[in-house]
């Protein structure tokens, strides 16, 4: 049987296979997604004619509604339509793969009791193997996964699980942690803070620009449901930003927006130092925990994250 780990991001989706031999695992290899053999593909599904992105939830949330420009669609079927798009893909472009040949699926998730609760995991599992068809499904905490592979591999050479080591795993939806010591029970954190919280931010700042320069102009912008391509490039800007590859001339990003009149308004943002610093540090964000809100920066949020999940650790060992 075949093992392939998937990561099924809120914004960004990876696979790998275990190839062995004698019946050992000795290499891991990332598995092309798609004809241009992309190892990285963003987390979006076309339904009919729109696209969708940044709509995976966990299992509670499956059976709602999300409203597009044109259309509506449950949550739970654009989940389904990408898993099965990134297993065809899978099977497609990937040659070490036989027809028929016989998968286990591990798929990664945030740490919360939202999505490791028996129920919710079980559901998800179900929906899992459904779209994709594979023999079996497992899914894991992703931070866990990475501790796993940490100590697996060369990179974690310098991590003991004896002495107790953790790892924090920042992405697109949720801030996670995962604090693992041999014998002694794992510690598990998990926050509604992912990097999304920071293309939402940029999405608000141009929308607001955008509302400005139409009142100054005495235009009435169009509502939209769904800014999918917008945060779609947003989120490129900004990771090109904190890559160090965003030169001067990429780093004005403008968006047409329509307005009543038919005519389109363009908006600019100027993705510097400055803007971004006012985005991380000064624009507000809300976490919800456990029903409550936790409001302000999102740097402040991600030092509260790591506050929280210190005292943990401390407490319980």
């Amino acid at each position: 049987m075949r093992i392939i780990g998937l990561d099924f991001g809120h914004c960004e989706i990876a696979a790998a296979m275990i190839q062995s031999m004698n019946g050992e695992a000795f290499r891991v290899m990332n598995l092309f997604l798609d004809g241009n053999k992309n190892t990285v593909i963003p987390a979006e599904a076309e339904y009919h004619g729109e696209l969708f992105n940044y709509f995976k939830a966990s299992p509670k949330h499956f059976n709602e509604q999300i409203r597009g420009n044109e259309v509506t669609v449950m949550r739970r079927d654009l989940i389904s339509l990408l898993f099965r798009k990134v297993m065809d893909g899978i099977m497609e472009y990937n040659t070490e793969i036989a027809d028929g040949e016989q998968i286990l699926l591990v798929v990664g998730c945030p740490a919360s009791e939202e999505w490791t609760a028996e129920k919710s995991r079980n559901e998800y599992e179900q929906l899992i193997k459904k779209a994709t068809g594979a023999a079996e499904v497992r899914v894991i905490p992703e931070s866990r996964a990475a501790m796993f592979s940490a100590l697996a591999d060369g990179k974690g050479r310098m991590i003991s699980a004896g002495d107790g080591a953790v790892v924090y795993d920042f992405g697109s939806s949720t801030a996670d942690s995962t604090y693992m010591k041999s014998g002694e029970r794992c510690v598990e954190v998990s926050w509604n803070l992912g990097a999304r919280a920071i293309e939402k931010t940029l999405s608000r700042m141009m929308c607001c620009e955008a509302s400005e320069k139409a009142d100054r102009l005495g235009l009435d912008i169009v509502p939209s449901e769904n800014y999918a391509n917008l945060e779609r490039r947003l989120r490129a800007v900004k990771e090109a930003y904190f890559n160090g590859s965003l030169d001067e001339e990429s780093s004005v990003f403008a968006w047409k927006f329509s307005t009543a009149g038919g005519k389109k308004l363009t908006a600019i943002l100027d993705i510097d130092d400055e803007l971004m610093d006012r985005a991380l540090g000064e624009e507000e964000v809300n976490v919800e925990l456990n029903g409550a809100l936790l409001a302000g920066s999102w740097k402040y949020c991600c030092k509260e994250f790591f506050r929280e999940s210190k005292l943990l650790i401390e407490k319980q060992h």
